[in-house]
């Protein structure tokens, strides 16, 4: 590849002015769908929400052994993401999920579920990748599971072989967090708060309660339970990160920035710390902040490929184009293999600006037209691509896309809305 001739090319692909540059970036979905004997299911449609934004839903079906692929997963920065597996007959039971950015785990989650429990909600992070399994188990098993009848008693006292003794009575210290463990959000914060009268001073407990409130975006109760930890515990750094969390998405600004810098003083070298400096100055629109925090982050991480996607578009708006065109190289030359990521994120960036220009137009289409270059059968950037010119007036052009996405996906999803649109574009 001509990395020379990549970067040039990268240079008319600016990242947007005054903006965190990755909020909008994209990330992947992927996995396994498997019965309870570990055998792959065909044909479950698998969604996953972005709790941010009602249009921000993707779904698929998985394939004969079980697997599935979502990319272009818009990415919000307040959001969470809601994943679910669903089969006409049967019902999702359990799901693992791993979630992962270019160069590292961010993230291991692993959770019963049933259709009468709220879904947990999972971060995926920009650019990066969440890797699911679901377990799914027959709908008449699940029920008959559910109304068995009870095993025989056995004497007053006496275990019956094989189980463990439970305690007579699960307070309700012990039972919020067992709640909060199976994904019950609801029944965790009622029983902490009913907890707290007679455990108002330990630690694990504000926090636990503190991070239930947040999940449950109760944030202004997060804040003051995640306070209240920092004050009994001041030495540890979750209760901080999330009153940190509650302040961003209250959009407390000041408040985020004074919390951040206790978290810093506590771990300087944190790389969390430097990623949410960025990301307070870019918010601010401080320009050289953000690139201070973006190098910075590049420096205590040279592999970190956000940090360098970040740093390419925060150059090019501040016309510093021979370090905008080394930044973008940096992250093909970290994995070349994937470079076709790079571009089409960059233009889903520009093709989903609240009002975007016909520059940014032109330009996301260049982007998706060099991520096809480099991966000719990536078939959501043909779809993006199609939808793309069309937009910019170029109705066969944006046929041929659309054709050329069927041919890669003919069962996918949104095929037969696809169809439709095609028969009615000019040749």
């Amino acid at each position: 590849m001509n990395l020379a001739r990549l970067g040039r090319t990268v240079l008319s692909i600016a990242v947007l002015a005054a903006a965190w540059p990755v909020l909008a970036n994209t990330s992947s979905g992927r996995g396994l769908v498997v019965d309870n004997a570990g055998n792959p299911l065909a044909d479950v449609t698998v969604t996953f929400r972005n709790t941010a934004s009602d249009k921000a839903v993707y779904a698929t079906k998985t394939n004969k052994k079980g697997r599935f692929v979502l990319d272009g997963l818009l990415y919000y920065e307040t959001g969470r993401w809601i994943m679910t597996a669903e089969l006409e007959g049967w019902v999702a039971t359990h799901m693992k999920v791993e979630s992962r950015t270019e160069t590292a785990v961010v993230g291991k989650t692993a959770i019963d579920l049933s259709p009468d429990k709220k879904p947990m909600e999972i971060i995926v992070r920009p650019f990066g990748v969440a890797e699911v399994e679901f377990t799914m188990t027959p709908r008449d098993q699940w029920e008959a599971s559910r109304t068995a009848a009870p095993a025989a008693p056995v004497a007053a006292g006496e275990v019956p072989e094989g189980a463990v003794a439970a305690p007579a009575q699960e307070d309700d210290y012990a039972r919020a967090f067992r709640l909060a463990k199976e994904g019950d959000l609801d029944g965790s914060a009622e029983a902490f708060a009913k907890a707290k009268p007679s455990a108002a001073a330990d630690p694990d407990l504000l926090e636990g309660y503190a991070n239930v409130l947040y999940r449950l975006k109760r944030y202004p109760e997060a804040a003051a339970e995640s306070s209240a930890a920092i004050a009994v515990a001041p030495e540890r750094l979750n209760p901080r990160r999330i009153l940190y969390s509650a302040q961003v998405s209250r959009e407390d600004w000041a408040g985020a920035a004074e919390t951040l810098t206790g978290i810093a003083e506590l771990k300087p070298d944190d790389p969390w710390v430097l990623e949410q400096r960025a990301f307070l100055a870019a918010r601010s629109g401080d320009s050289g902040s953000a690139i201070a925090a973006f190098e910075a982050m590049s420096a205590a991480d040279p592999n970190n490929v956000e940090a360098w996607v970040a740093l390419g578009g925060l150059y090019a708006d501040a016309g510093q184009l021979a370090k905008s065109e080394a930044a973008y190289r940096k992250v093909v030359e970290i994995d070349p293999s994937n470079a076709y990521q790079t571009f089409y994120n960059l233009g889903a960036l520009l093709q989903n600006k609240p009002n975007p220009t016909k520059e940014d137009t032109r330009r996301a289409i260049e982007a998706f037209r060099k991520a096809l270059e480099i991966k000719p059968d990536y078939a959501i950037a043909h779809r993006s691509l199609g939808f793309a010119l069309i937009g910019a007036g170029d109705l066969a052009g944006g046929r041929r896309a659309l054709e050329r996405y069927l041919e890669l996906q003919p069962k996918a999803s949104d095929a037969a809305q696809i169809r439709a649109m095609v028969a009615k574009l000019p040749k």
